[in-house]
């Protein structure tokens, strides 16, 4: 439901939403103003202040009576809506929330029907005690190093040569 306060700056009439009482508005001239709730409860007015003076009510009120007398030359700027507009959804979020989508769907199609997904690529599986069994098949006994564990050094130093 949206209410009309007058602006203390210019008397313009200004649509503002119920959430507004007791935050600051813009007139159409773009000056800052708070929204009143009038010390009765019923009804809220336009102050320079933020808790609003005795002086702003009377102005307040000398505006609501000047709009009841003469309606015609009140509202004939017409009426200033200071209620904001909806935010639209832009591209950015648009994007982010079509990329969570496609990733979730992935995942959850992975965790259906990928049972095999985490295996090797080979199409062959193997347990870990294969696994175990191809590393002794390959130990090299000589050097003491596994062929699968190379050093990034292809040069192996005896103890008794300098390193020069």
């Amino acid at each position: 439901m949206s209410l009309v306060v007058y602006s203390p700056y210019s008397g313009a009439a200004v649509k503002i939403r119920n959430e507004d009482i007791g935050r600051s508005v813009k007139d159409p001239d773009g000056r800052i103003f708070y929204v009143v709730a009038k010390e009765e409860g019923q009804g809220c007015f336009a102050a320079k202040t933020r808790k609003g003076t005795p002086e702003d009510l009377a102005l307040a009120l000398s505006y609501e009576e000047n709009a009841v007398i003469n309606p015609e030359t009140v509202h004939s700027k017409g009426i200033y809506d200071a209620t904001g507009s909806k935010r639209k959804l832009n591209s950015g979020k648009l994007f982010v929330i079509v990329l969570l989508l496609i990733c979730s769907t992935l995942m959850i199609l992975g965790l259906i029907y990928g049972k095999g997904m985490w295996q090797k690529f080979d199409g062959k599986k193997t347990t870990p005690i294969q696994n175990q069994q191809k590393l002794k098949d390959n130990y090299d006994a000589e050097n003491a190093i596994m062929p699968s564990l190379e050093l990034p050094s292809s040069k192996v130093i005896p103890a008794d040569e300098s390193l020069e």
